[in-house]
């Protein structure tokens, strides 16, 4: 299920936005899931922990699809992984550490014609200190290299 939408959400243009603190152990995933993407030519805004600052940006960008990678705490196992559109999950609570800004941001890409979805990184530890927990930074290493193949292939088809 996530490979068909992952392939739906690279067959158009797309942005990767990825949020966290890498101060924060566990809150830095989608941030290190990004700079590796980064690094292979991918569209992507390293928006840390403020996305807003960055909302009008996508959301006059010709992408299509936004996907903003975070570390999430909702109290699945540590290192799960969600994928949704976020109009889908934006109720849902402990989505992100970043919720208010977060939702604003959305808003304002969704009025732009924006389709939003959001892949979670289920945090351990949010705690200040810059090392990961074991099974977040597998998790965290996992979607690098799933979304790194999309991307490789998003890349060479424009080139």
């Amino acid at each position: 299920m996530m490979h068909e939408v992952l392939a739906d959400i690279f067959s158009r243009r797309v942005t990767i936005v990825g949020m966290g603190n890498t101060l924060r152990a566990d809150d830095g995933a989608g941030v290190r899931v990004a700079e590796h993407l980064a690094a292979l030519g991918a569209d992507v805004v390293i928006a840390e922990d403020v996305i807003e600052n960055y909302a009008f940006t996508i959301a006059e960008s010709d992408a299509e699809q936004v996907l903003i990678i975070d570390a999430v705490r909702t109290g699945a196992e540590p290192g799960a992984i969600v994928l949704a559109r976020f109009s889908d999950i934006a109720e849902s609570a402990g989505v992100s550490s970043h919720k208010a800004a977060l939702s604003m941001t959305v808003s304002i890409l969704a009025s732009h014609g924006k389709d939003v979805w959001f892949l979670g990184i289920e945090a351990e530890d949010i705690d200040i200190g810059s090392t990961m927990t074991a099974r977040v930074a597998q998790s965290t290493a996992a979607v690098a290299e799933m979304l790194s193949r999309y991307c490789k292939e998003k890349v060479a088809d424009v080139r």
